[in-house]
């Protein structure tokens, strides 16, 4: 898990009134992809989302 935390990719931030995470997504994510995923959580869930594609810039942290 370590391994592939250290690849650059895109990201998911996610702010909840206690804390942030950040949950990394697989190398070779499709960012078209994961802003369908996001789009469904949103239409799904109702969830307030603010989408920015991100690509990490080293470790995660």
């Amino acid at each position: 898990m370590l391994v592939s935390a250290l690849r650059r990719g895109y990201f998911l931030r996610v702010q909840t009134e206690r804390e942030v995470r950040k949950i990394v997504f697989a190398k070779g994510a499709d960012p078209e992809r994961i802003e369908w995923l996001l789009n469904e959580a949103k239409r799904t869930f109702g969830y307030a989302i603010k989408s920015e594609v991100e690509r990490t810039r080293g470790p995660y942290r």
